[in-house]
């Protein structure tokens, strides 16, 4: 009963599907070319906050598309920990091969669907943009406090670049706007076949 006073579990998707698990693969996939066109970019030109910069626009903007899209507890974690796992060689959330990434996108993935799960039943305009603030700022915080700790050299170098109000409004601002325009998009295909169909109405 109490449970039911933040979030909305009698309108929840009971069942898993196929569709709806080869869809966040997808979208992961999608998130991971991204990614590695982020982490080329970073490479190629020694700009460290290139790839952040990319991350912090459209990590937000699938992952609203993938919560609104499947509607299910349990999205955001899956997409999250796919991408994670997905990103481990690449220069995306703290160097190659950078073990505790993994761990961050899957707490990161527990936090988007819990917010989801709380705020679904109230403005689903204002639900994805503080997911999507609070992704980026969790997300760079967390690699930046575990790089700092582990004193990896290139994590320690973006943690002087940015004044810590300016990085959090900052963050902020990309993440809920970018999970604005996930909204969006999700709007615009909402009434699609093919999305119907993923939702299995």
């Amino acid at each position: 009963m109490w449970s039911n006073l933040f979030i909305d579990w009698d309108n929840m998707p009971k069942n898993w599907t196929t569709t709806k698990l080869i869809t966040i693969g997808g979208l992961a996939a999608l998130d991971f070319i991204i990614h590695t066109i982020a982490s080329v970019i970073t490479v190629a030109t020694g700009i460290i906050m290139a790839s952040g910069a990319i991350t912090a626009i459209v990590g937000p903007l699938l992952l609203a598309v993938c919560l609104l899209l499947i509607d299910r507890f349990g999205a955001g974690f899956i997409f999250l920990t796919i991408v994670g796992i997905l990103d481990l060689p690449l220069a995306i959330a703290g160097p190659p091969g950078f073990l505790p990434k993994i761990l961050i996108f899957m707490s990161m993935g527990l936090i988007a669907d819990s917010l989801y799960a709380v705020f679904k039943k109230h403005s689903k305009l204002i639900m994805v943009s503080i997911i999507g603030g609070i992704n980026d700022i969790y997300l760079t915080s967390a690699v930046i406090a575990v790089g700092l700790l582990l004193n990896i050299s290139a994590v320690e170098k973006v943690a002087t670049l940015v004044p810590l109000p300016i990085y959090i409004i900052a963050l902020f601002t990309v993440g809920a706007l970018s999970g604005y325009f996930g909204r969006l998009i999700y709007q615009k295909i909402k009434n699609t076949s093919v999305v119907r169909r993923i939702q299995g109405v």
